[in-house]
């Protein structure tokens, strides 16, 4: 069974129990215990399938048990743990053979053997106490620092990553953990990051507590990383968390407190950054429409009435809604702040950044997620082995304040430094203590220092960190990649347990907005609505979004319902006359066009949206009165002469149609300009100059006899109108094909 079916029938399992189907979700789960061979696990679902078959049974018989939800709900909890233990099982074979061993290993290992989680924090505790005593004093009579060892940290954050479920030990030993002075901050941190990520890898309800209690302590830089962890948890579990009430109740706790909001909203806002934004191109826009367009060109493309004027009724957004910033301070930005810092592939830090992941420091797993600190003896071993040296101490002081690389990058650059020559060091060490020192000042002037303003540089960098570590460590492929899932957050129960302030949602809302990912913007601004956040940007902004998406009528809907606010009138009623137009109901996007001429007259765009609309219905001498009004309004607007010539011909009346055409030939031959004059000279009579503009016009740029073809029998029925016999057209198109031969 490949890794891919064992993932399938796994997700399969959660969503039957998740849909109350249990009696399928223990059918799909026995083929994976078959694949296991595991005689232990088959008894276990032998027990949990009888259990939920006489709960079935006595429940259809009459038998009242008040404990029976009780007893289901334990029996689906089950029936969830079986499902991680035989996938974990399972996947062990396709661990690469770094991983594999560690994985036994954690999986078997109980460091707590024989002892207890206070004994050994404190023998870790005295070992460290005794190796500073023993570098001191190798230090005054000048020998040299011992080597400290860094196994028992290794330790922990391996049982962290790679046990599949923490033992109640396992987890006591790291809640004490979590509020001892014996560990550095830095340490902390890392243990919450291989936490997160072993828990992102399978569902185990005692790293939720572990996370829970390294935040509870709010030590700053380990609190905001186990935060992040608790909500990518909630994020992936969402379904199966209220089947574990200490962790149900983490959620609500969360949401009582609304302190945490900014918290969570730059979380979710950065983790959204965080995303491959990029969206696949529809194939029908790109190559079907467009080759379309080439065999089979529209009267609008012959006469290029679409570039008469820049059409900006799609894309141009209400230049009002820039207001909606100022009743949330700092949140434009924050969203153009965050825009610098792009976590995606097209992040300049990330591409400029990849190369430099091949130094020996990033084969080992745990320093992908190891903050940058500026007593780290590495980074000073790497600059220089003078550890008295107070410039490279001033620099690395300095470099772990800057909130414009995150950890992982930080460690890059400077182990980059180390294959400098010393003059570029030097200069290099001078420049950033120059941009430091702008930085603090800048920070001070703009009161940048508030804890929010702190909490979300930690949030941003940590982030950034987890998606290097994601994308670029030689490992990735053991672990599930959180920046592959939708990060939809905002559709989730958690979200709505946690989040209870409107403008946190309607901060993401603008994120999306602004980010022009219309369909997750849509889904937002309608919950606000239901909510009864019903401004009139909510509908302009949900008008815009189905837009965006092609639904023209439910746009209309949402325009129209924002014009019941009369603010913003114009614009309003141009992107209502637009999608009238985009659905070809030409009739009400008339109306609309003549009410927004009616209050701007001078606009000679509605002009010529108008002379287009009546074009388009084929009532010639209205688009005429129209695009006259384009020539009085906007002289320079040369290209309106083309439709007007156009509308002059098939309404007869040639003397104008020829004079706009000698007019737009003298500026340039245009294949479909040539094509309409023989038109025009062939109904005069003039049957050799008809040909002779004819052959211009299918050996002009661009030209060709198939495409010739094809406008020349659009224009079929306009040419009978005008005089010339039906029985006549075949005749000429053979003759102008027996003459190119």
């Amino acid at each position: 069974m490949t890794k891919e079916k064992i993932q399938e029938l796994y997700d399969r399992v959660c969503h039957l129990v998740f849909v109350a189907r249990i009696k399928d979700a223990l059918n799909v789960i026995e083929k994976l215990l078959v694949e296991a061979k595991n005689a232990d696990l088959f008894d276990k679902y032998n027990i949990y399938k009888t259990t939920y078959q006489n709960i079935v049974k006595y429940t259809f018989r009459g038998a009242e048990d008040p404990n029976r939800d009780k007893i289901l709900s334990l029996v689906v909890k089950d029936i969830l743990e079986l499902n991680d233990t035989v996938r974990a099982e399972l996947l062990y074979s396709f661990y690469g053979y770094e991983i594999i061993d560690d994985k036994k290993k954690y999986n078997t290992i109980d460091l707590l053997l024989g002892s207890s989680p206070d004994k050994i924090i404190d023998n870790i505790s005295f070992d460290r106490e005794i190796s500073d005593v023993i570098d001191n004093t190798l230090n005054d009579v000048g020998i040299g620092s011992s080597k400290k060892s860094d196994i028992t940290i290794d330790d922990l954050f391996s049982l962290g990553l790679y046990k599949d479920k923490l033992s109640e030990s396992d987890t006591d030993l790291f809640i004490k953990i979590s509020d001892s002075d014996v560990f550095e901050w830095h340490e902390k941190s890392s243990l919450v990051s291989a936490i997160t990520i072993g828990l992102l890898n399978g569902f185990d309800e005692q790293k939720f507590k572990v996370l829970s209690s390294f935040y509870i302590t709010k030590e700053n830089q380990v609190w905001q990383r186990a935060l992040v962890g608790l909500l990518l948890g909630f994020y992936v579990y969402d379904k199966r968390v209220k089947y574990y009430p200490l962790i149900n109740e983490m959620r609500y706790q969360l949401g009582e407190d609304d302190s945490n909001n900014i918290d969570m909203e730059n979380i979710y806002l950065q983790l959204n950054r965080a995303k491959d934004t990029e969206t696949v191109s529809k194939k029908m826009q790109e190559d079907i429409i467009p080759e379309m367009i080439k065999l089979k060109p529209k009267l609008e493309d012959k006469l290029e009435i679409d570039d008469l004027i820049l059409d900006t009724d799609e894309d141009d957004r209400n230049p009002k809604w820039e207001e909606f910033f100022k009743d949330t301070p700092g949140l434009k930005d924050k969203l153009e702040e965050f825009s610098k810092m792009q976590l995606d592939g097209a992040d300049v830090f990330m591409g400029a950044f990849a190369m430099l992941k091949q130094f020996d420091f990033f084969k080992s797993i745990k320093n992908w997620l190891v903050p940058f600190y500026s007593t780290n003896p590495l980074m000073k071993e790497a600059l220089n082995n003078d550890n008295s040296d107070e410039r490279i101490e001033k620099f690395l002081d300095n470099f772990a304040d800057s909130v414009f690389m995150c950890n992982s990058d930080k460690y890059s650059f400077v182990l980059n430094l180390k294959n400098m020559p010393e003059v570029q060091k030097s200069m290099m060490f001078s420049m950033f203590d120059a941009e430091i020192g702008q930085m603090r000042e800048l920070a001070e002037s703009e009161s940048l220092l508030d804890s929010a303003s702190k909490n979300k540089t930690i949030y941003v960098q940590y982030i950034q960190d987890l998606y290097r570590f994601f994308k670029l460590n030689p490992y990735k492929n053991n672990f599930v990649d959180i920046f592959k899932q939708k990060l939809d957050a905002q559709n989730t129960e958690s979200f709505s347990v946690m989040v209870k302030d409107n403008k946190v949602v309607r901060n993401i809302a603008e994120y999306y907005f602004q980010y022009e990912h219309y369909q997750e913007a849509e889904k937002i601004y309608q919950y606000l609505n239901r909510e009864g956040v019903a401004d009139v940007e909510v509908f302009e902004k949900l008008g815009y979004c189905y837009e965006k998406v092609g639904d023209y009528t439910t746009a209309i809907k949402h325009y129209k319902r924002a014009e019941l606010f009369d603010s913003n009138r114009i614009w309003n009623l141009k992107k209502i006359a637009f999608c009238y137009k985009k659905l070809d109901d030409f009739n009400n996007a008339i109306t609309y066009y003549k009410e927004i001429a009616n209050l701007d007259p001078e606009d000679f765009s509605i002009q010529v949206a108008l002379g287009n609309a009546f074009l388009k219905m084929r009532r010639f001498k209205e688009a005429m009165e129209y695009y006259y009004k384009v020539e009085v309004l906007a002289p320079s607007i040369h290209k309106v002469k083309r439709p007007l010539a156009w509308c002059a011909f098939v309404t007869g009346n040639f003397s104008e149609a020829r004079r706009y055409y000698n007019a737009l030939l003298l500026e340039g031959e245009n294949r479909y300009d040539l094509m309409n004059l023989g038109h025009l000279e062939w109904c005069e009579g003039n049957i050799d100059k008809a040909i002779e503009l004819y052959k211009r016009s299918i050996n002009s740029k661009n030209g060709a006899l198939k495409t010739f073809l094809t406008g020349f029998y659009d224009d079929k029925k306009y040419l009978i109108a005008n005089g010339i016999k039906k029985q006549d057209i075949p005749l000429i198109i053979d003759y102008l094909r027996f003459d190119m031969e």
